[in-house]
């Protein structure tokens, strides 16, 4: 199996934990600071091997977006803080 999270700034999400150590992670953070930190983090887990840090940011259509950086986890990083 294969768990994707994109826009993984602060790690794992809750609902994913029951799976590591099992499942292929494919976390994708474009904000090179919040990448940096995922890797650190992920560096000495048991199970890194399982963890791949992508440092892009994906879209369906392509293009520049407009990236809003918050301090908590939410839905999208690309709709306006509200």
């Amino acid at each position: 199996m294969v768990g994707v999270d994109v826009g993984s700034a602060l790690g794992l999400q809750p609902h994913w934990r029951a799976y590591d150590g099992v499942v292929e992670f494919y976390l994708f953070e474009p904000h090179r600071e919040s990448f940096e930190a995922l890797k650190r983090a992920f560096a000495s887990h048991p199970h890194a091997d399982k963890f791949h840090i992508v440092p892009e940011a994906l879209s369906g259509t392509g293009g520049e977006r407009v990236l809003h950086m918050l301090n908590c986890p939410t839905g999208s990083s690309l709709y306006p803080i509200n």
